[in-house]
């Protein structure tokens, strides 16, 4: 199925979750105003991701997960020492720069050098949109996110809840 069209990229991503069984594959209603479509879907492993178009975009879909780092952990970074905790997020840092998935850290990484959040991101363009690119892409921002999950439990071990 060739992609032309708002209405064709829908249908062929409404058919994907469908045979995919993507849980919560869910048309976000009311749309956000800066998209033109946004479905909220989890995979197997239960991580959530969306996939939307960007109304800023005209021909392009977006995939996007995101790892939200809980305080406890915020905190356990805070508590490091500096030496080590630099060492970290380089760490982390160097290694999801080559992440097959744009990365974008929470806005405050800015200011206070602590990750608060981690988001993924994948385009696929309407020449491109195929199932197969769907698959890819989703296991790109959840295969980061998982990174970062096993990332944070081998420095700080499994969360107490």
């Amino acid at each position: 199925m060739s992609v032309e069209d708002i209405d064709d990229a829908i249908s062929l991503i409404k058919d994907w979750i469908e045979q995919r069984g993507v849980s919560d594959g869910i048309n976000t209603e009311p749309t956000p105003e800066e998209v033109y479509f946004q479905f909220t879907c989890k995979d197997y492993t239960e991580i959530p991701f969306i996939v939307a178009q960007p109304k800023e975009w005209k021909k392009t879909i977006l995939i996007v997960s995101q790892v939200d780092i809980n305080e406890d952990r915020v905190k356990s970074i805070e508590s490091m020492r500096p030496k080590d905790r630099d060492e970290f997020l380089y760490n982390l840092q160097k290694d999801i720069s080559f992440a097959p998935a744009n990365v974008a850290f929470d806005p405050s990484f800015d200011k206070t050098g602590i990750p608060r959040g981690i988001q993924f991101s994948r385009e696929i363009c309407y020449d491109g949109l195929t199932e197969d690119n769907l698959n890819k892409a989703v296991h790109d921002v959840v295969k980061c996110d998982l990174f970062v999950i096993w990332r944070i439990r081998k420095e700080f071990g499994n969360p107490k809840e």
